[in-house]
């Protein structure tokens, strides 16, 4: 179990470390860029980030966490949540002390089969049952449930937009054919959807993130077999930014709307390209940070990218291939 419980603390310092440098993006400018990025030519950490905070979780019999953890932050940094399919909920406070941990698998109107997605937002966690088609409102600290919001069809990641609107992804999964959707929380309705495609499918991907960072007015988002950037709000959706990588292997150029993703997911399986986004944020006009992920001959390697979205310049630091992480 402490094998476990270590490898899983250093993926939450890497979500943390990217979650915190984002909070406080700028606006952003929202025209479609093209930036290169290189694989193959790593800078030290120090010229990406001055400061790292490291937050150890307290461990007892009821804080323990499984595998395959997903990790949220609060926007005010004062709690810390912990899923996974085998121990439920587990809530932390911001310096990492245990609060509370719930679990509510079942078939019952305030429970979940599985939980594809949650976010934290103004002291609730929304739970995400994609196959269900609803979102389960939980309290943080008691696990209570609040309501249930109905999807009305199939989504595997949410977030809010603000306090009455919710952005959903569907990543090819739903019978409307869009992969993205603005929900009114009050009424249970969709009233915008972007991004049709053709080829329903009926599986989700458990490593990828649809919403992967925010400003003031919207969401980035980001699309399986896809390396552009997609900015939501309410009212819009458009490109932010477009990635060419210099890996060994790329993606086929296949539209949006033409992917078929039981055939991509086959295709892409052993090759080293990078086949959809991380996390992103935007501290200032002109600086962006982009996670991403690429198979090497070590396996899967952990990136991000430092760019001028202006000048287009950028340099590239390897996660997994530095000792000044613990």
């Amino acid at each position: 179990m402490m094998s476990i419980r270590l490898l899983s603390l250093k993926k939450f310092v890497y979500f943390l470390l990217l979650l915190l440098t984002g909070c406080s993006a700028s606006e952003s400018n929202r025209g479609e860029n093209v930036i290169s990025i290189k694989v193959d030519e790593f800078s030290p950490v120090t010229d990406f980030f001055d400061e790292v905070r490291y937050v150890i979780l307290e461990t007892n019999d009821s804080s323990i966490i499984g595998e395959r953890v997903k990790f949220r932050l609060a926007s005010d940094y004062n709690r810390i949540v912990a899923f996974s399919d085998q121990t439920g909920f587990t809530v932390f406070n911001g310096n990492g002390k245990w609060i509370n941990t719930f679990d509510h698998q079942g078939e019952g109107p305030e429970e979940y089969i599985g939980i594809t997605d949650f976010y934290l937002f103004k002291g609730e966690l929304y739970a995400v049952s994609c196959y269900q088609s609803k979102i389960l409102v939980y309290s943080i600290d008691t696990g209570e449930c609040n309501r249930v919001i109905n999807m009305a069809d199939n989504y595997s990641d949410a977030t809010w937009l603000n306090d009455n609107y919710i952005a959903l992804c569907s990543a090819y999964n739903n019978t409307s054919l869009y992969n993205l959707a603005i929900l009114n929380a009050s009424e249970n309705k969709i009233e915008k959807r972007f991004l049709p495609y053709k080829f329903f499918d009926s599986s989700t991907d458990s490593n990828y993130k649809a919403f992967v960072g925010r400003d003031a007015e919207g969401v980035y988002v980001t699309l399986p077999y896809n390396t552009d950037l997609y900015y939501l709000t309410s009212d819009t959706c458009v490109v932010a930014e477009t990635y060419r990588f210099n890996s060994p292997d790329k993606l086929p150029r296949i539209k949006m709307e033409d992917v078929n993703k039981r055939e991509m997911e086959e295709l892409t399986r052993t090759t080293r390209s990078v086949n959809w986004l991380g996390y992103f944020c935007k501290p200032s006009a002109d600086m962006c940070y982009q996670a991403f992920e690429l198979l090497t001959d070590y396996g899967n390697m952990t990136y991000i990218s430092k760019y001028n979205p202006i000048s287009c310049e950028n340099r590239t630091f390897c996660v997994d291939a530095t000792d000044e992480f613990p």
